[in-house]
């Protein structure tokens, strides 16, 4: 049997990592968060920052997620455990309430 690894959503090495290599890899949500606004995000220096905090106190309710990497050509392992985790999260049919 393959074990999947199992991550962080966006650790910025690994997705590089397996961008060299063409490991699958699969991002997918985990739950919802209610997190304070921040500044834009930035690819800048070479390295993602998120923005800073914004001091207006407003917060939104924002997805988080995790990563799985798989070996390579087995695909169907981290989509059906991911898969399983969604289901197992109850964040399957969930989505993020948008502005009017």
């Amino acid at each position: 049997m393959t074990t999947p690894l199992i991550g962080p959503f966006m650790t910025g090495p690994m997705l590089v990592a397996s961008n060299f290599t063409g490991h699958p890899c699969l991002h997918l949500r985990a739950g919802f968060e209610q997190l304070g606004t921040r500044g834009p995000a930035s690819l800048g220096a070479g390295k993602l920052t998120t923005g800073d905090a914004d001091d207006s106190g407003e917060t939104h309710r924002v997805p988080q997620g995790i990563s799985l990497w798989g070996r390579l050509y087995e695909e169907g392992t981290i989509l059906n455990l991911g898969q399983a985790l969604e289901a197992k999260l109850g964040v399957a049919a969930e989505r993020p309430i948008l502005p009017e």
